[in-house]
This record gives structure tokens, sequence and C-alpha cells, in this order.
């Protein structure tokens, strides 16, 4: 999985199992952080079938998670705005990681030592009721 070295990974198989895909996710920002790190806030669409309890009689619909890529080597952005669904294409080992983001409103990459799971947090969605 795309997340297997990634620090923070236990937020996600805790919550989700072994199983979390980033499809159809809407990039909402991504900044840089620091020096040389950049974060990625993504909205998806839906809750997985396997999520924490807490999560249920919520009315949740959604959920934002924040990649951070710490130590980038290599950055590309040929884009003029965000908020666009795409498909990231993440991989994450030791000492490397890399996101791409395509989509017809333009192309992001990113090359960084490695990837942090910052943060996963499920919302209420009005637009997806």
């Amino acid at each position: 999985m795309w997340f297997e070295c990634a620090l923070h990974k236990e937020k996600i198989t805790h919550m989700f199992g072994d199983v979390f895909e980033l499809k159809d996710a809407q990039l909402n920002e991504f900044y840089f952080h620091e020096t040389s790190s950049i974060r990625f806030l993504f909205s998806i669409k839906g809750i997985p079938q396997k999520h924490p309890k807490k999560w249920d009689d919520n009315g949740y619909n959604a959920m934002n998670i924040v990649l951070g890529f710490d130590g980038v080597k290599n950055f590309n952005a040929n884009c003029c705005k965000v908020n666009f669904i795409c498909n990231p294409d993440i991989h994450s080992s030791q000492g490397k990681s890399t996101i791409s983001v395509k989509s017809e409103m333009g192309s992001i990459f990113c090359e960084s030592e490695f990837l942090t799971i910052e943060n996963i947090s499920p919302y209420t969605d009005i637009r997806w009721d």
C-alpha cells in the first residue's frame, strides 16, 4: 500500500485496517511548510465501511486527510487552482516518497525524503448529502 513506509501509518491501519485508497479525492490545498516540507489536504467523499466506532451516528459522509512530504528534493506544479477531483499516485519507501497529481486542471509532482500521515478527520459535507 502507498502508506506502508509512511510515518504515523498506524493512523490508517488502526482506523481502516490495511486498505485505504485515495480515489476520486478532491485536492483542497497544498502549501509549503517550514523549510522543505509540503502539506497536501484532500477531501474524500464517503466513509470506509471499516472505520472508528466513534464516527457512527454523527452523519459523517466525507473525510479530510492531510499528508506531509518532508525533506523535499523535487517539486513541480503546473496548475492555476485547487479544489479539483484527482487520483493521487503516492509511493513511499525508506528514504523516498513521491506524490503525483494529474487532472485536466493541471499537475503536481513532489519527491521527498519521507511521507507523514498528518491527520484524518471525518466531517459532514452538505454537497454530498
